[in-house]
This record gives structure tokens, C-alpha cells and sequence, in this order.
């Protein structure tokens, strides 16, 4: 049998002489292929803690095929292909290592790409595994772990480019000034024996020392002219050979000059630390921050904190020093992070350079927070959560944080008490200049679906999340399911917006097919179930979307398998097949077996009608549960829910005694939903009936209201507050129903802080992948009333904005700056460099942070 996916359901058109090669649907999983992903994710996760280690790199693009190829939507990926994510168009600029301990940095990934976003990292052994079926184009991805701060293992994806010049010149030959790609903690001392290596072949001068030589680090902007003179001075600094890379602090703006010594034993270059520099007035903060290997985010972040005035103003006069609270087990260690920082705000305000390198405070992030260790590129909203979290930590003046039990009360306690009682309870173990002044207070209400319970909690919040609606639409194929499960499946492809919910879907499906729906999807287990009404139709875990024509009966939906006998299976020793994707039934409680087995009559009464020469033409059984939860549908030796033992499903009976409720109480402990099989008779006819397809393509169900191009602020913050249904990886425990469910929350703004951040909710994750909504914000420079979404009216509500941290291009390949007011001009901080611009331009699609002061 061909396993292919062009064999899937959706595609076939059997007539009764192809009957014996009805293919399986693309919803029932292959065990072949659910073996060939286990197998893969075992491999993957046994990681050895050691450094050193071997790791591949396979490209999403691929990965993602994969994927649907093994979960039956998509065609066979081919061999593995990462071309999409290797930069091919300039390897010409690169020097080709010729020791093969370094050969795999020959291999060099395009500087956008994001572990996570383009590709995935995976063992040698997994990489063998998947590479021996699928094999591989053009070049392996090889990668080494590391081992940083002395304690972290991480695999190294995004090696150090080293810009060489070549000085003074060693051949007559052009180009050989290159890039050289090599590890982020190599030693100076290796890296010089490489350079060795490489200019060997081409070292033709009869007055340089082919074998001594250093390496300088300046500026790119710097200009050495290549005539052969002494005591040539430049402003750089020798590499010392006993540092990595790493400890040598280079940037992405640095050259590395490889200076030969002369046989005489003289070198050309000498530093001019000597020169005694002019006087210059303080940058008073308008100064660049340098790129230390994509570091964009954290630039970004920096220059808006930076410009918080009663921040900077906290640091420049040292009031902070009196507040560091060195021995809190929740913040760094001595407070590092807190004088790191201050150092920093001291060199951007108080120093005389255009632009300032934040290693030092890349590093103590780095040491304490491991997820922002390494090159990786990485979100500004993390690196601000993170930063300003510690500092409040490092500052906090509760020195000794004691136990204090949670406020409790009535619920006819006034929101204005309850809240005080909530934030004071918060302020006994929580005193800092970061709290008083970015703290807000939301209030989170959750209801229980079961039972109506009420929860009401008032959360300190550091910045506020704004949901951004969505102006793209997306095209989704819905399978409409008629009550006669041997009319044709009518497939319609319905026009939806982000964000949108199944109750919407329904309610235009309804309208399209002119009778009431239920809609239905595969969970992560591969079961059949409603979806939920309030689910985000875009969140769903399962790729195909089913809709049951809903004639109004009560009872259970039960899933029904629909499989055929009499036929070896190519993946086990079972006689039957699946032949078709599941259906849904729905069962009264109180219906017997004998009533069950009328119900599944009436839905096929034309194919029985067809096969009623056969005895039986089909039987209905119980669904062992215990097989399917392991991942074999029929050939599994685990005992059955119904009758305990090892069976291969057991036949349903027909009887008026045994009722749909007493089955679900026999297996209330049991693994898995409860499932029903109709079995037809290897001899029956016209099965190929029950994978017609209606294919409506050329209708497409399309949105009934305009969608704005342009969504303001206020607007956006209003939907914030909106209620939403937990998802099921959140669900909140009921003290009531003694039940985790998923509640319907509503969170609203409470009280504000004097600085206020706000979160546009720009990017979001979709099990695997995750996407960036590009919509056009409207936001205020100046004046932003925030009186209508906010609960309490204590205080002022009335901002003007300082900062916003912009994100510019796509996920993970995208790039990070800042826009700051200065005095009364608006300036832009993109890394290094700043440029003074309009306040027009401060307000784009790329804002994701705005950062806002109250007026007094």
C-alpha cells in the first residue's frame, strides 16, 4: 500500500474496482511515521552536559514539512535542505578553514536567522537518525557546545565574524583582507595560529616575520593606509593572546588589524595612549550604544530605561548606593547588576565618547539570567522585564523578606479596599524605586464555567499588555458533515480574522449551510472533540476543522472510527484498516446498546442498503482506548476498558439493559476518551461513498464587517480589557469544584504608575512557530487619557510619552531601535548610531514598547 499523502482521503475518487485500496485519511497517524517521530525525539532528548559535543542545525522550513508529512497534511519533504538559511552569496568574504577541527565554521548562517524561528537545533545521533532516511542537499549544519559562565552548556549556532586587515601587507595579491568565522570563546592565541595558517600560501614579503605576529582592535571608521612606514600611531589596542574572543570585548564595529613584526624584531604600530585628548564636554546621554553581536534588543531596551529621568537622575548622584541590598537570594549576587548598571548610565551621561559599549552589563545579564547568554538575538520586552525585575530586586529595601499571609475578603468587598489591602500586602516584601515609580495594579477576575465561582485579584503589574487586533485575514478549509454520513463531505474555505472564535465560525457556517453546526477538531492526543466557542480559532493545535450538522438531539458525542476488515495492514499484523476520518454520534445518556446500534444504522442506512446481501455487512465495537493512548489504533496486547482483557476491540452487543451512562462509569478511570468502531465486512460495497468530497472551492465564506486599517491606542487597551476562556495549558484550579478549568478572565487596569510601560502585543507563538502582527497603532505624543480604561480615579490618567522601543522587520529576523525625547527633540537610537528626527516619525507600525510619564 502506498503510504504516500497523495493517497489521503481528501484526494480519493474510488470506484467499486478500486474498493481494496481505500487509503487512510490524513488525520489518522501512520505508526510508521509516529515511530519515526518518537524515535527522533528520544534521540533529541538525551543532550549530554558536556561541552564539546557535536549538534546539527536543520532549517524550519524543512522541519516544518516534516512535521506535516508525519501528522498526514503534507507531501513528503524531500531531503533535508537548509539552503534557506546558509549564506551562500557571501562566502567569497569569508577565509576557508583548512584544519578540519575548524572546518564546520566554513558553513555560515545568514546573520537574520533565530534559533527557534528559522531553525532548530538538534543531537548527533537524532541528526543521523532523520539524515539516514531523508538524507541531505548541500552542505551539514555542524555545531559545538560550550560551556559559559563556568556552569552553562549551550550550543554554539552563531559564531564571532572577525573583519581582518592584513597590515603591513604580506603579498602582492588582492583580497586577502577577509572575514573570519570562529567561536564567540576561542583563544586570541589560536585564533593568531589560524590567521597563520591561512596567510601562509599567500606570504610573499622578505621583511616581515611570517611566523610573529598580534592583533589589533580598533574601529571600522578607522583608515590605515597601507604604505610600509614606522611607528605608524592608531587608536586600538592590543589583543592579549591569553583572552577569548569573548573577555576581548569585540563588536560587530571593530577591525581586527593582523599585524606581522618585522625580521628586525620591530613592529609598525604603536598605540597612541600617549597623545594626551582634548577636553570634551559630557554626551549627557546622547550617545550610541554599540552592537555586541546582535544585541539590538538590548540597546534598544537600555536607551529607553536610560532616559527615564528619575531613573538616571536615581544613578548619576549615587542615591542608589544606599539602597543595594547585597545579600538578596532574589537578586544578583552583591547587587552586581545594580552597580553594572549604574556604571553604564554613568558613562552614557557623564562620559565624552559618541558612543558606549555595555559589555560589562551584558555579561552580568548573561550571568544571571543564562537565557540572555550568548548571541542569540532575543526580545527587548524580555531584557526590560528582566532588568528592571533584578534592579528592583538588587535595590529592594526590605532587607529581610518574611512570610505574610495573603489578604482575604468578602465578596462585597469594595474594589478601593480590596485593592489597598492587595498592594500593601505587596509593599511589605517589595520596597524599591522601581516599584514606587513602574508598578501598576491590575485586577484579574476569573469565573468558573462550572460552577459561576468568582475569583477577584488585584496584581502588581510591571508593564501592561495591549492587544493589538489584527488586521490580516486568513483562509481556513472547514469539512461540513451532514447527519447522513453517506452524503458527500462539503469542504468550504471560510475567510477569518486573527483572534477570532469558534462561535464566530460556527455562526457563519450556520448562515452558509442553512442548518445549526457543531464544530469539532483533533486535540494533541489525535481525538476528536468539540471545540470550545471561546477558543481563538487560530490557536487550535489541530490543522483540520470539522463541522457535524447538529439535527438537535441531546446526549455524549462519541467519536466513531470507521474501519473495514478482511485486509492484512501494511504497519501491523491487524485485518482491518481505517478507512475514513472519524465521525462524531451523539448518544443519550439513557440510550441502551440496542439504541446505539440503531443510531449508527440510520447514519449509514444507504450503504447498508447497498450491502444487504452480506451477514453482517458491518459490526460495531468498543474502542480499546488503552491501545490508542499508546499510539497503535489495533495492535496493541494492553487490556480492553469494556471487558479487561487483551482483546482487539470488543463487539458492542444489542441489548436494552446496558446504557451509554453505565459504559462511562465502567471506564471513568480509564485512559483516553471513549471511542466507538463501525467495522464493515471485507466483501461490502460502495465504501468509497464515505470519502466523497463536495469541494465548494470557488465559495468562500468571506467577513461581514470592514476591518480597520488603522487601530488607535485607546481602542486597543479597551479590547484588552476584554474577557477571554483560559486555554487549556492555563487552566485555573476552582476551590468549589475542586477542579482545574478554564475560566473565563477578564483583566482590567486598576491604578497606574507614574511611568508607565505599555506592551503592544506584537508577536505570538503558535505551538512550533510564532508570527508578528505588523498593524498600524495610533498612539499620542502627548496627552494620552487613559480615564476610560482605567478603574480607579484617584489619580491623574494623563501622559506624555519619552520612549518607545521599535521592532523593525519580521520575526526573529527583524532589528531593534529606539526613538527617546531629549529636552523637546526626539532622537533615534539605532546601536551605535544617533540621528535627531521628527516627532511624525516616532509614531509606526514598528512601536512595541511606549513608554509613558504620568503629568503631574
Amino acid at each position: 500500500m502506498d503510504t504516500g499523502p497523495e493517497n489521503d482521503i481528501n484526494d480519493s475518487k474510488c470506484d467499486e474496482t478500486e474498493e481494496k485500496d481505500i487509503h487512510v485519511p490524513i488525520e489518522i497517524e501512520v505508526n510508521r511515521l509516529i515511530d519515526q517521530k518518537s524515535q527522533f525525539e528520544e534521540l533529541n532528548g538525551k543532550v549530554s552536559k558536556e561541552p564539546g559535543m557535536s549538534f546539527y542545525i536543520i532549517g524550519v522550513k524543512w522541519y516544518k514539512k516534516w512535521l506535516d508529512y508525519i501528522e498526514r497534511s503534507g507531501d513528503h519533504p524531500g531531503e533535508i535542505d537548509n539552503r534557506d538559511i546558509i549564506d551562500l552569496e557571501h562566502s567569497e568574504d569569508y577565509f576557508r578553514h583548512q584544519s578540519p577541527s575548524y572546518q564546520y565554521a566554513n558553513v555560515i548562517l545568514k546573520e537574520e536567522v533565530q534559533e527557534g524561528i528559522h531553525y532548530i537545533v538538534c543531537t548527533e545521533d537524532a541528526y543521523k537518525y532523520i539524515n539516514s532516511i531523508y538524507s541531505h542537499i548541500d552542505q551539514e549544519i555542524l555545531r559545538y557546545s560550550i560551556l559559559i559562565n563556568d556552569t552553562d552548556i549551550r550550543v554554539e549556532t552563531k559564531l564571532k565574524s572577525l573583519s581582518l586587515a592584513i597590515y603591513p601587507e604580506v603579498s602582492r595579491k588582492r583580497g586577502i583582507d577577509k572575514i573570519l568565522l570562529i567561536s564567540h570563546y576561542e583563544q586570541i592565541s589560536n585564533v593568531q595560529k589560524i590567521i597563520k595558517e591561512l596567510l601562509d600560501p599567500f606570504f610573499e614579503s622578505s621583511v616581515l616575520d611570517r611566523n610573529s605576529l598580534r592583533l589589533w582592535k580598533m574601529n571600522q571608521n578607522f583608515k590605515l593606509e597601507k604604505t610600509f612606514t614606522s611607528d605608524i600611531l592608531v587608536p586600538g589596542n592590543i589583543l592579549n593572546p591569553n583572552d577569548t574572543i569573548e573577555e576581548s570585548q569585540i563588536t560587530n564595529e571593530d577591525l581586527i588589524i593582523v599585524e606581522h613584526c618585522k625580521l628586525n624584531g620591530k613592529w609598525v604600530l604603536v598605540a597612541k595612549e600617549s597623545l594626551k585628548p582634548t577636553p570634551k564636554e559630557p554626551k549627557k546621554g546622547i550617545v550610541g550604544l554599540q552592537n555586541l553581536g546582535n544585541t539590538c534588543f538590548m540597546n534598544s531596551a537600555l536607551q529607553c530605561v536610560a532616559h527615564t529621568h528619575f531613573l538616571t537622575e536615581y544613578f548619576l548622584h549615587d542615591h542608589y548606593k544606599q539602597d543595594l541590598n547585597l545579600n538578596n537570594p532574589l537578586g544578583t549576587k552583591d547587587a552586581e547588576l545594580a552597580k553594572t548598571f549604574g556604571n553604564l548610565i554613568s558613562q552614557m551621561w557623564n562620559g565624552t565618547g559618541n558612543q558606549v559599549s555595555p559589555w560589562d552589563l551584558k555579561k552580568v545579564i548573561g550571568k544571571f539570567a543564562l537565557q540572555f547568554s550568548g548571541y542569540q538575538q532575543h526580545d527587548s520586552h524580555e531584557l526590560l522585564s528582566y532588568l528592571l525585575t533584578g534592579l528592583h530586586e538588587d535595590l529592594n529595601k526590605v532587607k529581610k523578606k518574611v512570610y505574610v499571609e495573603s489578604p482575604e475578603f468578602s465578596s462585597d468587598t469594595p474594589d478601593d479596599e480590596a485593592a489597598i489591602m492587595h498592594w500593601n500586602w505587596f509593599k511589605k516584601r517589595n520596597e524599591s524605586v522601581i516599584v514606587n515609580n513602574f508598578y501598576g495594579q491590575c485586577k484579574s477576575t476569573l469565573v468558573c464555567p462550572d460552577c459561576s465561582k468568582v475569583s477577584v485579584m488585584f496584581d502588581p503589574v510591571l508593564s501592561f499588555a495591549v492587544v493589538i487586533p489584527n488586521s490580516d485575514v486568513r483562509k481556513i478549509m472547514v469539512n461540513i458533515v451532514q447527519s447522513d454520513f453517506c452524503k458527500p463531505i462539503v469542504r468550504v474555505f471560510v475567510t477569518v480574522k486573527e483572534n477570532w472564535r469558534f462561535s464566530k465560525l460556527k455562526e457563519l457556517l450556520m448562515r452558509h449551510c442553512s442548518f445549526e453546526v457543531e464544530i469539532a477538531i483533533y486535540d494533541k492526543s489525535n481525538n476528536l472533540i468539540l471545540a470550545d466557542d471561546e477558543s481563538d480559532i487560530c490557536d487550535t493545535h489541530s490543522k483540520h476543522i470539522f463541522a457535524f450538522e447538529n439535527t438537535g438531539e441531546k446526549g455524549e458525542n462519541v467519536p466513531l472510527i470507521l474501519s473495514r476488515s478482511g485486509e492484512k495492514g501494511f504497519f501491523s499484523n491487524s485485518e482491518k484498516k481505517i478507512i475514513s476520518m472519524t465521525r462524531l454520534i451523539k448518544i443519550p445518556l439513557e440510550a441502551s446498546t440496542h439504541d446505539i446500534q440503531k443510531i449508527i444504522a440510520d447514519k449509514f442506512q444507504t450503504l447498508i442498503e447497498h450491502n444487504n446481501h452480506l451477514k453482517p455487512s458491518y459490526v460495531v465495537n468498543f474502542v480499546n482506548t488503552a491501545k490508542v493512548s499508546q499510539g497503535f489504533i489495533f495492535n496493541s496486547k494492553a487490556p480492553c476498558d469494556y471487558c479487561k482483557k487483551k482483546c482487539s476491540n470488543c463487539a458492542l452487543g444489542d441489548d436494552r439493559i446496558v446504557k451509554l451512562k453505565d459504559i462511562i462509569e465502567m471506564r471513568k478511570n480509564s485512559v483516553g476518551n471513549l471511542q466507538l468502531e463501525i467495522e464493515w465486512n471485507s466483501q461490502a460495497k460502495s465504501l468509497s461513498m464515505l470519502n466523497h468530497f463536495s469541494d465548494d472551492r470557488n465559495q468562500i465564506i468571506e467577513i461581514s464587517q470592514n476591518s480597520p486599517t488603522v487601530h488607535f491606542l485607546l481602542d486597543c487597551l479597551k479590547r484588552s480589557c476584554n474577557s477571554e476562556r483560559l486555554d487549556e495549558n492555563n487552566k485555573w484550579y476552582c476551590g468549589k469544584c475542586k477542579n482545574h478549568v478554564r475560566a473565563l478572565k477578564t483583566y482590567q487596569m486598576y491604578t497606574l504608575p507614574k511611568y508607565l510601560i505599555l506592551h503592544l502585543m506584537r508577536f505570538k507563538s503558535k505551538h512550533f512557530f510564532s508570527e508578528k502582527n505588523s498593524a498600524f497603532v495610533e498612539f499620542p505624543l502627548e496627552g494620552l487619557d487613559l480615564s476610560e480604561v482605567v478603574l480607579s480615579k484617584d489619580k491623574p490618567n494623563l501622559y506624555d510619552l519619552y520612549a518607545v522601543s521599535n521592532h523593525f522587520g519580521g520575526i526573529g529576523g527583524g532589528h531593534y531601535t529606539a526613538y527617546i525625547k531629549h529636552g523637546s527633540q526626539w532622537l533615534e537610537m539605532d546601536d551605535s548610531r544617533v540621528n535627531e528626527v521628527s516627532s511624525q516619525k516616532v509614531v509606526s507600525s514598528a512601536a512595541y514598547l511606549l513608554f509613558y510619564k504620568q503629568r503631574d
